[in-house]
C-alpha cells in the first residue's frame, strides 16, 4: 500500500516482530515499532489509527528524549501527533500513557465523563478524518445535561 501511495515505509511492527528500514534517517522509527508491540489489548480498535499513531510516536519522542537522544522537531505522523497532543492536554499525559499499555476504557470514560455520553464516538471520527476543526469543537464542548 505504501509503495502504490509513494511513501517510503520506515518500518513496522508484525506478530510481535518489529522491520526498520536500515535506511531510515528517523529516529524513532525503531522505538515506535517496539512500543506498537506493546500496546494494550483494544487500544487501536478503540482508540482508532490517529491515537494509535500519535500516542505512539508521542511515546517513542518521550522515551528518546528521557533517554538523551537528540529527537529532531521532524516526527513521523505529525497530524495524528497534533491530534493526540490535544487529547493529551484534556486528559492528562498519565491518562493517555496508562491508556496505551492498559487498555483505553479508562480514558474514554473520563472524556465522556467531561462531554457526555456518546461523545467519545464523534471525536474519534473527526480524529480519524483528521478534521481540525470538528475535532477542536468536540474537545471545547461542554457536557450536556
Amino acid at each position: 500500500d505504501d509503495a502504490a501511495a509513494g511513501v517510503l515505509t520506515q518500518g513496522f511492527a508484525w506478530k510481535g516482530v518489529v522491520y526498520v528500514n536500515g535506511k531510515t534517517t528517523l529516529v524513532t522509527a525503531t522505538t515506535h515499532e517496539i512500543l506498537h508491540n506493546n500496546v494494550g489489548a483494544g487500544f487501536r480498535a478503540k482508540m482508532g489509527e490517529t491515537f494509535n499513531e500519535g500516542t505512539t510516536e508521542l511515546l517513542a519522542r518521550r522515551a528518546l528524549s528521557v533517554a538523551g537522544v537528540t529527537v529532531p522537531s521532524v516526527t513521523a505522523y505529525p497530524d495524528q501527533v497534533k491530534f493526540t497532543v490535544r487529547l493529551q492536554k484534556l486528559m492528562g499525559e498519565k491518562v493517555l500513557t496508562d491508556a496505551y499499555f492498559s487498555g483505553p476504557d479508562a480514558l474514554i470514560a473520563k472524556f465522556e465523563e467531561l462531554k457526555g455520553v456518546g461523545t467519545w464516538a464523534a471525536l474519534k471520527v473527526h480524529a480519524e478524518a483528521l478534521d481540525e476543526a470538528k475535532f477542536k469543537a468536540s474537545l471545547a464542548a461542554k457536557k450536556g445535561k
